[in-house]
């Protein structure tokens, strides 16, 4: 029914996802047997350094083995990958960081992130006790930067963080000093 195929977000796929991928694809057909590609194409996105839902059973090796799973040149298939790796968001120092961590990853498709803004801020790191501890250290860097300003300007931060669980702790630090906020 399908032609042609566009997959964005790959590497979130999870096993049931990647069984219905390959139902639309192949039909009936085993994808090892799979071989008419004629007039046909399923093309994906993704970053295997970017997977960020395994707690909904995502799983990275889905786009790592894509090139074997959907092969349609057996000779190389490298071939089918096109990796994109200007960055235009980020510093180069940011970039530098994230590079050598994600280097250390053993089951990745190898790039390099190259960015195409300057080095800009050096990246500092703040290590703290407790949750308590770094809500204040947040806090405390909002009410320094504010106080550049001849009026607050509150409205120019946000306060991101990967767990409902830890607005708690943050909240009461921006209560306590009186700085106003809306949870979105």
């Amino acid at each position: 029914r399908f032609k042609h195929i566009l997959i964005d977000e790959y590497q979130d796929t999870n096993r049931t996802q990647y069984e219905l991928i390959k139902l639309i694809t192949t039909g009936e057909i085993d994808k090892n047997l799979f071989s008419s590609w004629n007039n046909r194409s399923i093309f994906v996105v993704g970053d295997a350094d970017q997977s960020i839902y395994s707690f909904r059973a995502a799983d990275f090796r889905i786009l790592i083995g894509f090139q074997n799973d959907f092969k349609n040149n057996e000779d190389n298939v490298e071939d089918c990958i096109v990796k994109l790796e200007s960055n235009y968001r980020s510093t180069s120092n940011i970039l530098s960081a994230a590079n050598s961590l994600i280097e250390n990853n053993t089951e990745r498709i190898d790039k390099v992130l190259k960015a195409t803004k300057s080095d800009g801020e050096p990246l500092r790191l703040i290590s703290c006790d407790d949750e308590v501890t770094e809500a204040e250290a947040v806090t405390n860097k909002i009410k320094f930067l504010n106080s550049k300003n001849s009026l607050p300007q509150w409205n120019n931060f946000a306060i991101l963080y990967r767990t409902r669980a830890q607005s708690r702790v943050l909240e009461e630090s921006l209560v306590r000093w009186r700085i106003p906020y809306t949870i979105f």
